[in-house]
């Protein structure tokens, strides 16, 4: 699944999914095989993926600071030159350089917004209103880099009509209470009435905070099926 991808430079506040078959195609699978097969010691990393000025990924920057360069440089559908894309790499950790990148799924990424921010800046365009449509929530952690907080979502989607899978729903990331050592956010979520008849996972990150130090908190709060969740993380 891919989609809801931003530049990882250009972060928008309010990410819109545009469907799950845009921007990063796998090129080969995305499954993991058990054994001594080809994809026996395939790795998953959240990392930053570089594209060249014709489009092609040389390397890729895991979340630990590793920049890794692939042996050849390698083409996947939608990815623009010149540009730093969030995903999660699946790759052959066995091999260095690495041969090729076996498949890529795309995180959306986000810059948190507060609610005066004037998000809608042009005359007669509709007004921003803050959703929280209920959405489940997996789990929630720290970049081994200290510089994301990333978050696992599924979200409930499907088709209506004949149009593209998920449609027009939107996520976002609210800054809700900015206290000395502890930051509050709300996640957006948008349904905007795209049928809920099965679930798709997904991962966004936001910019962890430069101003938190070693010993400060995030606590985000997700409205899910179940009610209101939070989850609290410690900068370690």
């Amino acid at each position: 699944m891919s989609f809801c991808l931003k530049k990882a430079i250009a972060i928008a506040r309010i990410l819109p999914l545009w469907g799950l078959g845009g921007f990063l195609v796998s090129c080969t699978t995305d499954t993991y095989e058990s054994g001594d097969g080809d994809l026996s010691y395939l790795k998953a990393e959240f990392a930053l993926v570089n594209t060249d000025h014709e489009g092609k990924i040389g390397s890729f920057t895991t979340d630990d600071d590793t920049t890794i360069p692939l042996a050849s440089p390698q083409y996947f559908k939608n990815a623009k030159a010149d540009t730093v894309y969030r995903a999660v790499v699946y790759y052959n950790a066995n091999e260095r350089p690495v041969g090729q990148i076996r498949s890529l799924k795309s995180v959306g990424v986000c810059t948190p917004f507060k609610e005066s921010d004037k998000l809608n800046n042009k005359p007669n365009e509709k007004q921003f209103v803050m959703k929280t449509d209920p959405i489940e929530w997996e789990s929630m952690w720290l970049s081994k880099n200290r510089s994301w907080v990333n978050l696992s979502l599924n979200l409930l989607v499907g088709v209506a009509d004949g149009e593209d899978e998920i449609g027009q729903q939107s996520l976002g990331i609210r800054i809700d209470r900015e206290d000395e050592h502890h930051l509050y956010y709300t996640l957006f979520h948008d349904q905007n009435g795209v049928p809920e008849y099965y679930t798709k996972n997904t991962f966004i990150s936001f910019r962890l905070d430069d101003r938190l130090q070693q010993g400060d908190s995030v606590t985000v709060t997700v409205n899910t099926h179940h009610g209101e969740q939070q989850k609290t993380i410690v900068v370690h």
